[in-house]
């Protein structure tokens, strides 16, 4: 008894050290915050080229620059009769596709329970690669818009298989109430899962994500927020909670600011005041706090690190990803 005693006593006091020594844990030196966030931007450019270099990502690519791809997202092939609006017919769309050069467009030339695509890309196994759309459903939702139910696709360079996806979502009171996204390519693995959690007047999502290349995780995230639907059915996130693990740092993003109360000349300054925006690094050692600014000559959201010396950097000027986010522009084509 009594050494069951002592053994639970020796637990409990390592638990008690253990939370001190992270709670007291001193922030980060101002030189060594720096190395994190340039060994963090390092990390996700090479990621990025990394994904971006594979020949799945590659073959989409090509596949997207062809006109008139009768795929969901690519191009509408119906007509919903309740609703009026725009669908993919998975049923009409079926059928094998080859691809015809000086028209840059697929021409259907067979059938088949799947759509099919066959179009050139130079592959380690084959000069012509395959696309599989062998099940697609989508149905109406509140937002005035169609949403996918399930989809399952591959994508193969001869008998070698480049991709991999699955897809599925269960539809409550018009929303999204729960979705799993699995996605396998090359040496990466990627699973999202989203559960919305319905009460009277709003919704609480849940968004999880896990990458893993060569099965070791280079990107976890959690994401917890309000959503609440307004009369011109407009989503609206509020009370964010979000949690990202990239090496070599987290990222901590905890929010109360209402975008439904808040005004927009104020929302700079109301949404520093009702947000904390933290960097640790893997030890959970503070290396600083992010603030939303506006910067003249720029009508966009700037972000400004704050070390814990008191001195300030944007990290616009100091992280390429972070410019490159900031930056980025929507291209609006006949395909989305």
């Amino acid at each position: 008894m009594y050494q069951t005693l002592f053994k639970g006593t020796i637990f409990f006091s390592l638990l008690i050290l253990t939370f001190l020594f992270n709670a007291c844990s001193p922030p980060l030196p101002k030189e060594e915050s720096q190395k994190h966030l340039r060994a963090f931007d390092n990390e996700m450019i090479q990621l990025f080229n990394r994904v971006g270099n594979t020949e799945a990502m590659r073959s989409l690519i090509s596949l997207y620059k062809i006109n008139e791809v009768p795929l969901p997202l690519f191009s509408f092939t119906g007509v919903d009769t309740i609703t009026g609006y725009q669908t993919y017919d998975f049923q009409k769309s079926k059928g094998v596709y080859y691809f015809q050069a000086d028209l840059n467009r697929l021409v259907k030339r067979g059938e088949s329970d799947s759509v099919i695509i066959l179009f050139p890309f130079k592959s380690r196994y084959d000069s012509l690669i395959r696309f599989v759309l062998s099940d697609y459903g989508e149905t109406s939702t509140a937002l005035q818009m169609m949403f996918p139910e399930r989809l399952h696709a591959t994508l193969y360079a001869g008998s070698t298989m480049l991709l991999k996806m699955n897809f599925q979502a269960t539809i409550k009171h018009g929303m999204p109430a729960k979705i799993l996204w699995h996605l396998v390519f090359a040496d990466y693995n990627l699973r999202l899962s989203m559960k919305t959690r319905f009460m009277r007047t709003k919704g609480v999502t849940k968004v999880s994500l896990v990458m893993k290349e060569s099965n070791k995780p280079v990107l976890n995230g959690d994401i917890t927020t309000e959503v609440i639907v307004t009369d011109n059915n407009t989503l609206v996130f509020n009370k964010k909670k979000i949690d990202v693990e990239v090496y070599p740092i987290k990222i901590r993003l905890q929010s109360d600011y209402s975008f439904l109360e808040g005004k927009p000349s104020d929302f700079f300054s109301e949404f520093n005041r009702n947000s904390s925006f933290k960097i640790y690094n893997k030890s959970n050692r503070l290396m600083g706090d992010i603030k939303f600014t506006r910067l003249d000559g720029l009508d966009r959201v700037n972000l400004m690190f704050i070390y814990p010396d008191g001195s300030v950097e944007n990290l616009e000027d100091m992280l390429l990803v972070a410019r490159t986010i900031l930056n980025m522009k929507i291209v609006n084509t006949n395909k989305f």
